[in-house]
C-alpha cells in the first residue's frame, strides 16, 4: 500500500502535513507554514529532494535518541523524524521515506478543503496559468459592506508573510540604526513626513527593510508582482478579507504605537508577566517608547495597551506617493511577540483559505506579464519612478 501525504491546518490556522508510510505510520512531519500553498510547496519539495542520500542529516539528541531531518538544496529543513532507539531505526526511517514518496497521494484535511475522505495526485493539483484561470479562482469570493479584500502576490510560493526587516538577524537586530542612518544620510527626502510610520512608507518605498508588508486592493496588481520574478519557483497570490472597522488610516494613534517600535533598539521587549496597565506603562522601555510617539503626537495620552505592541494591523497609508496610487497600496504593520526579534502574527481569521490556493505556474509567469501588459499593468505603471519607466520603454523598444 502506497503511503500518503496529510495536510492539516493547526489551531492557529497554520498548515503542516505528515507523511504517512503504506501502515499508517507518520515517517516525517513539517513544519508549520502560514499558508496552504507554502505547505504544498513544502511537498514538491520534498518529493524533489527525498531520493537524494545526501539531503538527509542524521542527528542524535541530548538524550542521545537518533532522528534525522531532510533538507532543501538551500539547507532549509523541511521535513524532521520521529525519535528512534537506535541508528539502525532510524535508517530504516530513511529507506521508508525514500521508498514512500514517490508514490505517496495527497489526502487534503484542511478546514473546507471537502476532501477528508479522498487522495489528489499532488500533480493536478490547478496551477494558474493565465489571467482567465486566475479569475476563476477568485469568482467564489464574496463581497460584502463590512469587509473589504486585500491581496498579495509573490514570486516565490514558499515566501513567508513576515516584513523584509525580519529576513536577516543584523536588520532587525539594529533596525533602529537602519531607520537613523537612512534619515541622516538623506534628510531632505524625510523633511516633510508627519509621522514615524509616513517614514518607513518611504523607507519600504526605497527598498530599505522594514516591518511593513505591501498590500493591494486590486488582484491583478498581485498577479503582477507574482510573476514578476522568472524564477523557478512557483509565485502565489494570497487573499485576505479584512473587517472595516479593524483597517486604521495613517494617523491612527494605534498606527503610532506599532511603527515607533522601529525607533527601539533591539533589546525592546513586552515579554512581562501579567501586569496592570498602570505597571505595564511604568515599564522603563515603554516610557522611551511613549517619548517616540509624543514627538509626532504631543496630546497622546501616557498610555500603551500592551495587546497593541503585539498585534499586526491594516493601514491605509497617505495617497501622497505614486507607486502608492499606482498599486493601490496598502500595508500590514507589525508589531512584535514578546520581543523584537519575533514578529507578531497575522490574525488567521484575515486570511481567506481557497479550496485551490492560487499558485501561479513558474513556465507561465511570462504569458502572464504578457497579458497583463495588454490590460496596461506593466513595470512602467506600476513602478512610476522615472528610472523605472524610462527601464520600460527601454525594454519595450529592445531587439528581440
Amino acid at each position: 500500500m502506497a503511503g500518503k501525504f496529510e495536510l492539516k491546518t493547526s489551531r492557529s490556522g497554520q498548515f503542516h502535513f505528515n507523511l504517512l508510510a503504506g501502515n499508517g505510520q507518520i515517517i516525517m512531519q513539517s513544519e508549520m507554514y502560514d499558508s496552504k500553498a507554502s505547505a504544498l510547496n513544502g511537498i514538491a519539495s520534498i518529493q524533489k529532494n527525498a531520493s537524494d542520500d545526501a539531503r538527509y542529516e542524521r542527528l542524535v539528541t541530548k538524550s542521545d535518541k537518533p532522528y534525522f531531518v531532510l533538507k532543501a538544496g538551500n539547507h532549509q529543513v523541511i521535513g524532521q523524524s520521529q525519535m528512534y532507539e537506535s541508528e539502525a531505526g532510524r535508517d530504516n526511517g530513511i529507506e521508508s521515506v525514500k521508498k514512500n514518496v514517490p508514490e505517496a497521494k495527497l489526502m487534503d484535511l484542511t478546514i473546507g478543503s471537502g476532501l477528508k475522505d479522498e487522495t489528489t495526485d499532488l500533480e493536478n493539483l490547478t496551477k494558474i496559468g493565465s489571467i482567465r484561470t486566475f479569475f476563476g479562482g477568485l469568482e467564489k469570493l464574496i463581497s460584502d459592506d463590512d469587509h473589504i479584500y486585500f491581496f498579495r502576490g509573490h514570486s516565490n510560493a514558499n515566501y513567508e508573510l513576515i516584513p523584509s526587516i525580519y529576513r536577516d538577524n543584523g536588520w532587525i537586530k539594529n533596525e533602529d540604526i537602519l531607520f537613523k542612518e537612512l534619515i541622516l544620510r538623506c534628510p531632505t527626502d524625510f523633511d516633510h513626513n508627519e509621522s514615524t510610520f509616513q517614514d518607513l512608507v518611504k523607507m519600504q518605498h526605497f527598498s530599505l527593510p522594514t516591518r511593513l508588508l505591501d498590500l493591494t486592493s486590486n488582484p491583478l496588481i498581485a498577479l503582477y508582482f507574482a510573476t514578476e520574478s522568472n524564477s523557478a519557483m512557483n509565485g502565489e497570490v494570497v487573499v485576505f478579507k479584512i473587517p472595516k472597522n479593524e483597517i486604521k488610516y495613517y494617523d491612527s494613534d494605534t498606527v503610532s504605537v506599532i511603527a515607533n517600535i522601529s525607533r527601539r533598539p533591539a533589546g525592546f521587549s513586552v515579554n512581562q508577566k501579567q501586569l496592570s496597565v498602570d505597571d505595564f506603562n511604568e515599564l522603563p522601555e515603554i516610557k522611551f517608547l511613549l517619548h517616540e510617539i509624543k514627538k509626532e503626537k504631543p496630546y497622546f495620552l501616557s498610555l500603551i495597551k500592551k495587546e497593541h505592541l503585539e498585534s499586526v494591523i491594516c493601514v491605509k497609508p497617505k495617497l501622497n506617493n505614486a507607486r502608492i496610487i499606482k498599486q493601490d497600496g496598502a500595508f500590514f504593520l507589525f508589531g512584535i511577540s514578546k520581543n523584537k526579534s519575533s514578529p507578531a502574527k497575522i490574525p488567521s481569521k484575515y486570511r481567506i483559505t481557497l479550496n485551490n490556493p492560487l499558485i501561479i505556474s513558474h513556465d507561465k509567469k511570462e504569458i502572464i506579464r504578457d497579458h497583463l501588459k495588454t490590460l496596461g499593468i506593466t513595470r512602467g505603471t506600476i513602478y512610476p519612478d522615472i528610472d523605472n519607466v524610462a527601464n520600460f520603454i527601454k525594454e519595450t523598444y529592445k531587439t528581440k
